[in-house]
């Protein structure tokens, strides 16, 4: 492109240089009686003011933000960016001392920038912008020198900013029905102005340019909804106007959309397939996509701001950005092996194990959750019937404490299930561990001399056994009234909070005749010793030592 544009430029110079050379003969000409030279004369002015304004115009269009900003900008945070003007320096321009500068301005000074109701000196800022020194904090701009590289010849500014202080907001947004915007809905952007220069006898003092449309946030809880709309903004806006932004759009678009922000999003190289986008669907329309009419439309508020079901307080876009990050997080390898289906209904899941021959296992993305991975396996029943149970869902916190690989691995009821159904097939259950047991391997043994301690390590156990759990997902790494004991409760304590009763400490129990089918549904009884282990009273043999 920035070739193009310095082709076309010396076009233009070439033809103004002619037209001041011809208006230059013009005026040394001698006057004849026939007015023919006052006549040229003009009509050469005429083509000469053409010629400039035209290469003003591209040396407008040639002044770029070539790298945009984040775009979320969040007060206190450095933020990079990069101005550079395309036409070069082929023109003999002299950019000594020529500086470009940057602030932020809001959508309606932008608007009337581009529609030049306004000139770039009454274009108000509403933050602060600069370095971390304290100098700069009181300027509303940061200026850095336009520069030439030496190898590729081009010339750019680039910023390495931060966003110091967010000035009061004076200026209350209002939509068309005069209601105020939200702070998260407003649009911002970042203005790039450059220094007046010169190119010949041609005075270029009105170059700028505008960065796309950015969000402004003071505190984190504003990020989730900034990154919706800057998504729609991007995505939908016409790209020589990025502010005038539709209410609605077409699913298929969307749905594009969508399927970018995921990849760039997790950095996943497993793309969404037309199953898991058929799934979204559903989910922001209220309805399968083969029932709503055609073309599906989706508005912004059935996007970011409606809840996505009644019984729920989150929109569709929370739900899709809080998977985003559970996956970038926490579940990358597997999502890109497909070993997560992912994006299922619970429903479909239970129809899905029940009609596989062997026992599988399936994680899906729950849809009542934010950012959840959910377990479903398949078992069979005291009657013989086989169910599928589906675990509490796992959040990128509950993942921090213990990872998916060992909750699947070390869970009594998954020990006996071999494979899990992905996105295409099923796989062995094996592959989930690889990565761990590489870490394992890879890590150094505990020296006891250093660390005198011994390791413990944290169990899954699903509760199987809790009635009606087919219908509500029961927690699989907490007891199930949210108490845990800790090591210094006595005894009694510890069996009232796991509900064991008081009988039992006065009754010992034989091994060998415990019923290891109350322990829930799936649960695989582990090989009892060789030899049976005999009875014993624990409190008897307390009193013995003493």
């Amino acid at each position: 492109m920035w070739s193009r544009f310095e082709y076309i430029a010396e076009e233009v110079w070439t033809l103004l240089t002619v037209a001041q050379w011809f208006s230059e003969l013009l005026e040394q000409s001698p006057k004849l009686p026939d007015q023919n030279v006052p006549q040229c004369l003009a009509m050469s002015q005429q083509i000469l003011s053409a010629l400039t304004d035209e290469l003003r115009a591209i040396v407008h269009s040639s002044f770029i933000v070539s790298k945009q900003p984040n775009v979320v900008l969040k007060q206190h945070n450095k933020f990079n960016a990069e101005a550079r003007l395309l036409i070069g320096d082929k023109l003999g321009i002299k950019f000594f001392n020529v500086k470009v500068s940057v602030k932020l301005v809001g959508e309606e000074q932008a608007r009337s920038l581009e529609e030049g109701v306004v000139s770039l000196p009454d274009a108000p800022t509403v933050a602060k912008i600069g370095i971390s020194s304290l100098s700069e904090s009181e300027k509303d701009s940061q200026e850095v020198n336009l520069e030439v590289e030496r190898e590729s010849k081009r010339v750019k500014a680039v910023f390495k900013s931060k966003l110091l202080k967010v000035d009061p907001r004076k200026s209350v947004c209002k939509n068309a029905d005069d209601q105020q915007v939200p702070v998260c809905e407003r649009n911002y952007a970042l203005l790039f102005t450059c220094s007046p220069f010169k190119m010949g006898g041609v005075l270029f003092d009105n170059v700028w340019a505008l960065s796309l449309p950015v969000k402004l946030t003071v505190h984190g809880s504003q990020e989730r909804l900034s990154h919706a709309m800057i998504l729609w903004n991007h995505a939908f806006s016409p790209a020589k106007t990025p502010f005038n932004i539709p209410d609605a759009v077409e699913w298929n678009q969307l749905a594009e959309a969508l399927r970018y922000k995921f990849k760039y999003q997790t950095g996943a190289t497993r793309p969404l397939s037309k199953s898991d986008l058929d799934y979204l669907a559903e989910k922001v329309l209220g309805q399968p996509l083969s029932s709503a009419m055609q073309p599906a439309m989706v508005t912004i508020d059935m996007f970011c701001k409606n809840p996505m079901r009644q019984d729920l307080d989150f929109s569709f876009w929370s739900w899709f950005f809080e998977i985003t990050v559970l996956v970038k997080q926490k579940l990358l390898r597997l999502w890109d092996e497909g070993l997560i289906r992912g994006f299922i209904s619970r429903q479909e899941a239970r129809e899905v194990l029940l009609s596989l021959q062997e026992s599988c296992f399936l994680l899906r993305f729950s849809d009542s959750h934010l950012g959840g991975l959910s377990v479903s396996f398949a078992t069979f029943l005291e009657d013989g019937r086989r169910e599928v149970f589906p675990l509490a869902p796992f959040t990128a916190k509950d993942l921090e404490h213990l990872s998916l690989g060992p909750r699947i691995a070390r869970c009594p009821q998954l020990l006996h299930i071999e494979h899990v159904y992905g996105s295409e097939r099923c796989f062995e259950k094996s592959v989930i561990f690889r990565q761990e047991a590489e870490m394992r391997h890879k890590s150094q043994a505990v020296n006891p001399k250093t660390y005198p301690y011994i390791t413990s390590e944290l169990i899954m156990v699903a509760h199987t056994a809790v009635p009606g759990i087919s219908e509500a997902e029961a927690s699989p790494s907490s007891p199930s009234n949210g108490i845990c004991p800790s090591p210094g409760d006595d005894l009694s304590t510890i069996c009232e909070c796991v509900g064991i009763t008081s009988d039992f400490l006065d009754n010992p129990i034989n091994l060998n005749d415990f019923d290891w089918n109350s322990l829930g549904v799936g649960f695989v009884a582990p090989e009892m010793f060789d030899t049976p282990m005999a009875d014993s009273d624990l409190f008897s043999c307390l009193e013995d030592q003493k």
